[in-house]
């Protein structure tokens, strides 16, 4: 294969990977990851590999109903660099968060790897504070204790 068809090979993976997460379509994830597929971007504590992947997609989709558009999206070599946002509506608990109705968006940068015709390896980056911030959570710094006199 040439640099330019493994390009477009691994940009149509990627927007099939996409429009799989978009309907949940957790059975299409086989056909588009390949099998040593890692996710070094999924929770800590959640598994890895293909089934790790689809636990996490499936708790996102069925929490808060995302749906993503792809803002930019290109390629080099066998690596896929996008830019999207995810947009939804927060309908289940999510990472011990109750359901607060709350329309939700965020904005991801996710990089891709392809051989051999599947996707091997996946990093993004989240804005995860915005996130909880839409579903109403808030932090706050704790309250200094008074230096005796």
């Amino acid at each position: 294969m040439t640099h330019t068809s493994i390009r477009q090979d691994a940009i149509r993976l990627y927007r099939e990977l996409t429009a799989a997460c978009n309907t949940n379509d957790l059975d299409s994830l086989d056909e588009i990851l390949g099998p040593e597929f890692v996710d070094h971007s999924l929770p800590p504590g959640a598994p890895q590999g293909i089934d790790g992947f689809k636990a996490f997609r499936n708790a996102m989709y069925t929490s808060m109903m995302t749906v993503a558009t792809i803002e930019d999206l290109f390629g080099e070599d066998d690596r896929v660099c996008a830019r999207i946002t995810v947009r939804g509506k927060h309908v289940g608990p999510f990472m011990g968060i109750p359901p607060t109705g709350q329309s939700l968006s965020m904005q991801i940068i996710e990089i891709t790897r392809v051989r051999d015709g599947k996707i091997v390896e996946r990093w993004n980056e989240r804005d995860w504070l915005g996130l909880f911030r839409q579903m109403g959570i808030r932090w706050s710094q704790p309250a200094k204790e008074a230096s005796p006199a």
